[in-house]
């Protein structure tokens, strides 16, 4: 398991998929390992150089021994694109991995071919915010010590997938694993803290917006909001789909995104 150190913290990330193939980099979101990815690494891995990240704090990665910020995550992804000696990839991110993924896009504008932004908003002051309840959810299903399955669910999915399908979303949480409540605390200050929203019309690399239009947790009109301010960025709505889209609809967002890719950057 290759890491990287950061100072006073490592990264920890994985390759896969053909050498010399276009790359990818798959950044996912709050407190989450990239276990979390389910299948998309191996689907995009037939066609793609897969780069894999655990974000700070999460999976094989450390935290660091000082507060940090969204910009500082998306320096530690570009140091792992160099490291790989990838250099340059199509990102895809998913909630605070999309933030990532746009401060990476602006801070290192060298190193990104084309975006995909998943259920993610461009700053959280200007943002569309969760109602009170999904904010109190999200706190107590991630910091109490037992995991509280169908709290958790109400802001990660939909009802109607939470009713037909419990086991596979309990399955998938236990692949993930339960973050730890100090990386919780530690991302979610760099999430409250980060602004990008007048900077978003500088973007120019082919763009993908991707959510589900019945997302609580960060709600629809934040991707509406960002694929505007975008140049050119595409809008792909979920209909029915909650914020953990790659779960709820693996098949349809996975051609969404493998489309994309293919136009934008080949394969």
């Amino acid at each position: 398991m290759p890491t990287i150190h950061r100072g006073s913290h490592t990264i920890h990330y994985e390759v896969r998929g053909p050498e010399g193939a276009p790359a990818v980099l798959l950044v996912m979101g709050l407190g989450m390992p990239a276990r979390a990815w389910g299948s998309l690494p191996d689907s995009l891995a037939k066609r793609y150089r897969v780069v894999l990240i655990d974000n700070l704090g999460t999976g094989d990665s450390t935290l660091p021994d000082r507060h940090i910020r969204v910009g500082d995550m998306a320096d530690d992804a570009a140091a792992v694109l160099d490291a790989t000696g990838v250099g340059k990839a199509a990102v895809f991110g998913v909630s605070m991995g999309g933030m990532i993924s746009i401060e990476l896009v602006l801070r290192h504008p060298e190193k990104v071919r084309a975006l995909v932004l998943g259920c993610t908003h461009g700053g959280y002051l200007t943002s569309k915010k969760p109602s009170f309840r999904v904010t109190f959810d999200l706190f107590r299903g991630t910091l109490q010590k037992k995991l509280d399955l169908a709290r958790t669910a109400k802001f990660l999915v939909s009802d109607a997938y939470y009713g037909a399908h419990p086991q596979a979303f309990h399955d998938w949480l236990k692949t993930a694993g339960r973050p730890r409540p100090k990386t919780i605390l530690t991302q979610v200050l760099a999430i409250a803290s980060y602004e990008a929203t007048s900077r978003l019309p500088s973007i120019n690399v082919p763009t993908l917006v991707i959510t589900g239009d019945a997302d609580r947790l960060v709600p629809a009109v934040n991707s509406k909001r960002l694929a505007a301010r975008i140049p050119g960025a595409k809008l792909v709505m979920l209909p029915g789909v909650g914020h953990a889209f790659r779960l709820e609809a693996e098949e349809a967002s996975g051609k969404a995104v493998e489309s994309f890719l293919s136009e934008a950057i080949g394969s």
